[in-house]
């Protein structure tokens, strides 16, 4: 019985603790970035990829300004950004938990115009944190989305803009 018992208390234990997001399996380098946020038709998008040795973020302007970070009238910008930039983006990450929304899927009933949030992450050492959620008034945004729309909109200021990309030819 006392043998049956133990066993029991393992296999709980293990259940308990399997599936549980160790914020050391997400403290390795970031090599994609996608976080967009904002009402149906007014969002604002954060994309960083890396390219060899670089990033390059992307900043898509849907929100007509209403956001943290505002590109001035255009809608899309691009900057070169540091390594160092992306530790700090991982360690806003870390510190705020937000790679615990790992897997939230959810579109609750609301009206049009609702605000919802995207974000895709991947790691060095193939860990990923996707998560979609379509918020309406009794669902707000989850804690550290303040924190990292801060980071993301510092970032931006204190990079260098990339002012001769060109856009990708349509039908290619």
């Amino acid at each position: 019985m006392k043998k049956l018992l133990i066993s029991v208390l393992c296999i709980v234990l293990l259940l308990s603790f399997s599936g549980c997001a160790s914020k050391e399996d997400y403290e390795s380098e970031i090599t994609a970035f996608y976080y967009a946020y904002g009402e149906e038709h007014n969002r604002l998008y954060y994309t960083i990829n890396q390219n060899a040795d670089a990033f390059e973020m992307v900043i898509n302007d849907y929100s007509m300004g209403r956001y943290e970070f505002s590109l001035d009238g255009a809608r899309e910008k691009h900057f070169t950004v540091t390594k160092e930039q992306m530790a700090g983006l991982n360690e806003v990450i870390v510190e705020n938990k937000i790679y615990k929304w790992d897997g939230i899927d959810k579109d609750y009933i609301a009206l049009l115009d609702r605000d919802m949030y995207d974000l895709s992450i991947t790691y060095h050492n193939g860990k990923t944190v996707k998560t979609h959620c379509g918020l309406n008034i009794f669902h707000t945004f989850p804690k550290g989305h303040q924190p990292l729309v801060d980071y993301l909109a510092n970032m931006a200021r204190e990079s260098v803009e990339i002012t001769d990309w060109e856009a990708p030819q349509k039908g290619n």
